[in-house]
């Protein structure tokens, strides 16, 4: 199901209006849960859709910090210097 939803916010993520990054920049800077924070406040944005492109936006950008080879796999420019962390302590915080 994890994957279903990361093909799918990718899909959402490169096709894209301009629209919806210009919310994204409306975000707060901060971690995941200041995002998601923002993001439940419907009053925040101007439709559903535009509020669940973001909210796409953000889980997808979260799964591709977590798993730079799956980043570098899609695609998707920055990551591909890093590598996966598979360590103990990583692979208890998920």
């Amino acid at each position: 199901m994890k994957n279903i939803l990361l093909l799918l916010s990718l899909v959402l993520l490169i096709t894209g209006s301009k629209q919806g990054h210009a919310q994204k920049a409306k975000l707060p800077n901060g971690n995941i849960t200041e995002k998601l924070s923002y993001i439940k406040d419907s009053k925040n944005f101007s439709s559903e859709s535009e509020r669940l492109k973001v909210l796409f936006e953000v889980f997808t950008e979260s799964q591709l910090e977590a798993s730079p080879v799956m980043a570098t796999f899609f695609g998707k420019p920055g990551y591909n210097h890093f590598w996966d962390d598979v360590s103990p302590e990583a692979t208890k915080k998920t």
